[in-house]
């Protein structure tokens, strides 16, 4: 059998495949032996934990110092001993050690335990650090508006070509303007710089700019909203053309499909998307007079730098385009 060595393992891929597994099946008795499951928060080490089977104390990992720590020695030999009982019977070993003719020691689970300490410890900060926890919520928070940009992209996609053919047109000029990052935003909460505004209050406000009556808990209790939020950078022309798109692709839907779109959007709050697109657009999509403001202050001078200069794409007809808007 095949030691599996980092440096064996680098050189095949089936042994690589079988490490890697056993490396989970380690990392899986670590969460077993210090009794904190994938779906449980870490606890601080000061505090006493029993195991309601065995009887005995838990050791809770200390992630605050290393792996070579004490406490954390202790359980990495504990979960080294656990592996390699377990790994005696075949019937415990994973389908991808099983595939392979490999072979394990010590000295390897023992790596293994180590590492399984170093790739839990950062699910640690991210509970117990707030910074890290406000970026991780910052960076899903991006996520899904970018995902709501690139669906909303490829909803009115179709529709550039009807609006140039309604108008006479060009369409091809037209589909320059679609570009996912150029388009707004849509929030599902409040604003999370504003610690006044809860979810709550936030939903009624949406109900009343949507035209309801009933703000009460229970009418809102099955409605979600979208708050729309425009960018401040972007020129009325391309916000009436993306809106006329989006409006052409709703008409297009019937009842069943209507029913199935899972928010109400919301425009006309008053709130504003800062975010400046790494891409700039054409000039049809820029507001000027916040351009000329921007361009004022020094942290926006190497994103901006290119701003205004690619001019419309070829073919574009401005004031066509916003008479076909206009009607």
């Amino acid at each position: 059998p095949t030691l599996l060595t980092a440096a064996a393992c680098a050189k095949n891929p089936n042994l690589q495949k079988a490490r890697t597994a056993i490396q989970t099946f380690v990392t899986k008795s670590y969460r077993e032996v210090v009794g904190v499951s994938a779906k449980d928060s870490w606890l601080d080490p000061a505090e006493d934990r029993t195991n309601e089977t065995t009887g005995e104390v838990y050791l809770t990992p200390d992630f605050t110092v290393d792996v070579s720590a004490r406490v954390n020695r202790r359980i990495c030999v504990a979960v080294c001993t656990q592996v390699l009982d377990e790994l005696k019977h075949s019937y415990n070993q994973p389908n991808a050690v099983c595939a392979v003719n490999c072979s394990w020691n010590r000295e390897i689970i023992q790596q293994m335990a180590d590492n399984s300490f170093r790739n839990l410890k950062p699910d640690w900060k991210k509970q117990n650090d707030a910074a890290a926890l406000a970026k991780n919520e910052l960076k899903k928070k991006i996520n899904r508006w970018v995902s709501r940009r690139k669906i909303k992209q490829k909803q009115i996609q179709p529709f550039v070509k009807k609006l140039a053919d309604d108008h006479g047109l060009d369409a091809e000029p037209l589909s320059l303007l679609l570009y996912e990052e150029h388009m707004s935003d849509e929030a599902s909460g409040p604003d999370s710089e504003d610690e006044y505004e809860s979810k709550a209050a936030w939903q009624r406000d949406m109900a009343r700019v949507n035209g309801d009556t009933d703000v009460t808990a229970g009418a809102l209790a099955t409605k979600a909203f979208l708050e729309v939020i425009e960018p401040t950078w972007r020129g009325d022309t391309m916000s009436d053309f993306f809106h006329c798109l989006q409006k052409r692709w709703i008409a297009t839907l019937e009842d069943a499909d209507t029913r199935r779109i899972a928010y109400t959007r919301v425009r006309g709050t008053g709130r504003k998307c800062r975010r400046i697109p790494a891409a700039s657009p054409y000039d049809i999509g820029i507001n000027t007079t916040w351009l000329a403001e921007a361009r004022t202050l020094p942290e926006n001078e190497d994103i901006l730098s290119k701003w205004a200069t690619y001019g419309n794409p070829a073919g574009f007809d401005v004031e066509a385009l916003r008479r076909a808007l206009a009607r």
